[in-house]
């Protein structure tokens, strides 16, 4: 019986260096997998056997776009080189995560509010709860966790049922 890290050796070397790069400028599974004509799962083995998150990944994207932005790329060059269709994606993802366009500055948080963050997350606080308590974005937090190497799996809201008859859940 196959195991999924017998899937491994169907990549080549070569392959296998060209998804680790792509996994360094933060493209998805899904756009490597397209790319280099493998079967996604390839590719989520392959990330998970390296142990890098998604959120690892979203903060190497980020970090790419910031440095793409700083040495003088336009949110157009971003959008066509990630497949994107719009460059307010682009904005909106950098804005979330403390970036100024303006400026070409990040929000980092405070020694302080780090140090309660990973206190939290050793509580079992999903990352809302905690951006909440530290005063600071949800995506801030996201980015500052992956940076250590923590994938903190944030609770999804509860949705409450419906009243009987109206055909919708309720929040």
């Amino acid at each position: 019986m196959a195991t999924q890290w017998s899937r491994l050796d169907l990549l080549s070397e070569e392959q296998k260096q060209t998804i680790r790069k792509a996994f360094e400028y933060g493209f998805e599974d899904s756009k490597i997998s397209r790319s280099l004509n493998i079967q996604p799962l390839q590719i989520y083995y392959y990330r998970h056997y390296l142990g890098i998150t998604k959120s690892q990944i979203t903060v190497a994207r980020l970090n790419t776009w910031m440095n793409l932005i700083k040495s003088g790329s336009t949110l157009e060059d971003i959008v066509e080189t990630y497949g994107l269709k719009n460059p307010n994606v682009v904005k909106r993802q950098l804005w979330k995560a403390g970036f100024s366009l303006k400026k070409h500055t990040l929000t980092e948080l405070t020694a302080e509010q780090k140090t309660a963050a990973l206190t939290l997350v050793k509580e079992g606080a999903p990352d809302l709860e905690i951006a909440r308590a530290i005063k600071a974005k949800e995506f801030e937090v996201l980015i500052f966790l992956a940076r250590q190497g923590i994938s903190n799996r944030r609770k999804r809201r509860a949705v409450k049922p419906a009243p009987p008859g109206s055909g919708k859940a309720s929040d």
